[in-house]
């Protein structure tokens, strides 16, 4: 009788107890991903991998350029000083008898002046970054290019004029509209821009197209 209940005893501790080493089929799933499955992880995240790897790109080219004293003299100087004549003559047109001197914008009331960083050339160039480096067609990123480039000019001499308005109105919220508001606006213009940009091209596609191509910008949520 005790060897029956001992041998009973091991056969319940054996089923209780099964073997904890691992399956083959779980060995072989923890295995290194085989070269057709890396090329299946390749094709699914190449759009978003293509997107950052060349936005990355073309912003450093960009701020390369930036630094330049080329740029500083011959393409950011003659920017600025239009944006302050096309202020001034807003202004004007309203009223205020401005005086226009290269960058300086001034009355007796109030004077400002005009420098890099008060351009829109940095969000007007994420902008067009994002929209070439986009995976979409040319005949989409032309005119959402255009078009974006001409909202975002326009509102930075909203934000000029505004800026003279409230220092003659209002200076003591000066400092607060020009470095808290509209930095922060114009960030998140050039983010609403680009993102209605991106409804509108992917909505001209087929929806074949389209479908890859939103799952391809969706990829890293994923």
């Amino acid at each position: 009788m005790s060897s029956k209940r001992q041998q009973k005893q091991k056969r319940s501790r054996t089923e209780s107890h099964p073997d904890q080493r691992p399956s083959p089929t779980k060995r072989r799933a923890s295995a290194p991903k085989s070269p057709q499955g890396l090329a299946a992880w390749w094709n699914a995240k190449k759009p978003v991998l293509l997107f950052v790897f060349g936005f990355v790109a073309v912003m450093a080219v960009f701020y390369a350029f930036w630094a330049t004293d080329f740029f500083k003299n011959v393409v950011s100087v003659p920017i600025i000083n239009t944006n302050a004549r096309i202020a001034g003559a807003i202004l004007n047109a309203i009223g205020q008898n401005i005086i226009i001197d290269n960058d300086l914008i001034s009355s007796e009331q109030f004077t400002i002046s005009v420098k890099r960083g008060c351009d829109a050339i940095e969000p007007t160039v994420l902008f067009v970054a994002a929209i070439l480096t986009f995976p979409a067609p040319l005949s989409a990123k032309i005119p959402g290019i255009l078009l974006g480039i001409f909202v975002l000019q326009t509102a930075n001499l909203a934000r000029i004029v505004s800026l003279y308005l409230v220092g003659v109105y209002a200076p003591a919220a000066f400092e607060i509209m020009h470095v808290d508001v509209w930095q922060a606006l114009f960030i998140l213009l050039a983010i609403v821009c680009w993102a209605v940009w991106i409804q509108w091209s992917t909505a001209r596609l087929p929806p074949a197209t389209a479908g890859n191509t939103a799952a391809g910008s969706e990829s890293p949520n994923t």
